[in-house]
């Protein structure tokens, strides 16, 4: 086999036949770039702002925990962070990437739940704990009642 680009694929499959198996590849191919597209464009505009967003949010996080005594280094906040959603998709750890473009925008907008929770959390004088904890409670609500819906087959 070879790993071709979108444009070596789609010359290639021109110089074939229309046969009814090379047709059906072209269709599968054409779809395929499709989503893989969207995936990147998903990622790229709505993923990666509000993933660094909420890991912003998470410094503020560690800098309270280190006001309230806690000698916890602030990468483990983070990855705390990352286990909560993880948890709350029902996915483990390093299957992000290989998300449907439907559970992408799921896990977005449970970051954005998450970081919302987690800010309030902390303007309201919350600890470090505290505040973590209504932000998972409000990732899980949020879940529970609208993400359900975009998950349920």
């Amino acid at each position: 086999y070879a790993l071709l680009n979108e444009d070596q694929s789609y010359l290639l499959l021109t110089y074939s036949r229309n046969s009814l198996k090379v047709r059906k590849l072209k269709v599968a191919l054409v779809k395929a770039f499709r989503e893989a597209r969207a995936n990147t464009s998903i990622v790229s505009s709505h993923y990666l702002p509000l993933y660094h967003a909420l890991h912003d949010e998470i410094k503020h996080l560690a800098m309270r925990a280190e006001e309230c005594g806690s000698s916890t280094p602030e990468r483990i906040f983070h990855i705390n962070a990352n286990k909560a959603l993880n948890a709350v998709m029902g996915i483990a750890s390093g299957e992000r990437s290989s998300l449907t473009i439907d559970q992408r925008l799921l896990l977005t907008t449970l970051m954005a739940v998450y970081r919302r929770a987690l800010h309030s959390g902390l303007e309201a004088g919350n600890d470090h704990k505290e505040a973590a904890r209504k932000a998972k409670t409000a990732a899980l609500s949020y879940m529970e009642s609208a993400g359900c819906l975009l998950v349920a087959a």
